[in-house]
């Protein structure tokens, strides 16, 4: 014990004890309920999977917009059917994040109910996970030679406008701002490893190394938890059963300035609501008025877009569909509802006259078509996302056709 006392490397030894309690302390603690509300969510999501507890016979797969599907709408009736949606990641995390469901022990599911846009089945492979500084260089399954030669002696030969390549650096740094958080808290390296080749791999295995440390992954929360005001909890039913949708907006029902609170107040919704959660109830009252204002720009905006007619990609929806054929679980693509003006647009009629010779080629593929795929555009909050009446709207029809009609098809009753 002296010998160590007096060791020229006492102080590294003391540094690593320190180190080494912090992240013990950071591993038993619940520190995810401090992060801000989407790294919470997120959070929550994978360890609901990594618990092995779960005995769910239908799975809900989407992003931001399907989530506010609730199974348990006014009844627990089909308190079997859990809602997994997490905001957009891209096309191609379904399968693995399904083999994450399957690998921590749950039940194997008879169903995927799968409730994402329809471009996340036409998109392909989508957006090459490396950071946008590099993007322009790379893309989806390139190899790390192909990618060496874009970045050195193909670059030479290539003259390119200064302005569009800023314009799209700008917009995939919007985009890896969106899904990298995600990504890299819901996935492990040996999650996605097999998954990926090239500079994707080689980037995706560096981001994903400091993650395994609980005191980096979750370095915003502790500075959340050292903070006092994060442990002054108000009056506050958001996300509750008491904040209907004449109240949603009212102080009581917004989310609460401690991220303890807020977070805690969402898990414990979506728990009750079996993974259902409105993001439009998290918008501000002075948001939702700027989006008022804007709304008509908003609909020739997206009414413009929706007439683009794309070349759609199924190859990331096949792979999806053979590895649930071969686990012997059914696929239902479910539309969540879009804006009324889409209803005749390129992109839908597209989707539904590309999609549906896939679905006619997988036994297991189908599509459960409902009243509601287009509804007033006064039910969206932002033209994207449904607000409180939308998604209630929704939900009436949701809990009382179309899960009848698919526990009916598939017997799970």
């Amino acid at each position: 014990m002296l010998s160590i006392l007096r060791s020229k490397f006492f102080p590294f030894y003391v540094i690593g004890v320190l180190v080494l309690i912090f992240e013990l302390t950071a591993r038993n603690l619940p520190l995810y309920l401090f992060e801000k509300s989407e790294a919470s969510l997120i959070e929550s999501t994978r360890l609901k999977i990594e618990s092995g507890k779960n005995q769910y016979q239908v799975l809900i797969f989407g992003d931001s917009r399907s989530m506010s599907l609730n199974p348990r709408f006014g009844s627990d009736r089909f308190s079997d059917t859990y809602n997994f949606s997490l905001p957009a990641m891209g096309p191609r995390y379904y399968k693995r994040y399904l083999q994450k469901y399957l690998a921590a022990g749950n039940q194997k599911p008879k169903v995927i109910l799968f409730s994402g846009s329809p471009m996340l089945l036409m998109a392909g492979k989508g957006q090459t996970l490396v950071d946008p500084t590099i993007n322009r260089y790379a893309k989806p399954d390139i190899s790390l030679l192909d990618y060496l030669k874009n970045r050195g002696p193909n670059r030479l030969f290539q003259l390119e406008n200064e302005m569009t390549t800023q314009q799209s650096t700008k917009n995939k740094e919007l985009d890896w701002a969106f899904f990298s958080g995600r990504y890299l808290r819901m996935f492990s390296i040996a999650d996605t490893f097999k998954d990926y080749v090239g500079p994707e791999r080689l980037f995706l295995i560096s981001a994903m190394i400091p993650m395994l440390f609980d005191s980096y992954r979750y370095r915003d929360a502790i500075l959340n938890a050292m903070d006092p005001l994060n442990y002054r909890f108000v009056d506050n039913g958001h996300g509750t059963d008491n904040c209907n949708c004449q109240l949603t907006k009212t102080p009581q029902c917004l989310p609460p300035p401690s991220y303890y609170q807020d977070d805690l107040l969402v898990e414990q919704s979506r728990e009750h609501r079996n993974g259902m959660y409105n993001i439009s109830d998290r918008m501000s009252v002075e948001r939702l008025q700027a989006l008022e204002l804007s709304k008509e720009r908003l609909i020739d905006q997206f009414t413009h877009q929706s007439q683009s007619k794309t070349n759609p990609n199924y190859t990331v929806l096949e792979e999806f569909l053979n590895f649930l054929e071969e686990q012997q679980i059914q696929y239902y693509y479910f539309l969540t509802p879009f804006p009324e003006y889409f209803r005749d647009s390129a992109y839908i009629t597209n989707f539904e006259a590309t999609v549906t010779p896939i679905f006619d080629q997988h036994p297991n593929a189908h599509w459960i078509r409902h009243q509601a795929e287009f509804l007033n555009p006064e039910f969206f909050s932002d033209q994207v996302h449904l607000n409180c009446q939308g998604a209630e709207l929704l939900n009436q029809e949701f809990v009382s056709e179309v899960l009848p009609q698919l526990y009916r098809l598939e017997r799970l009753h």
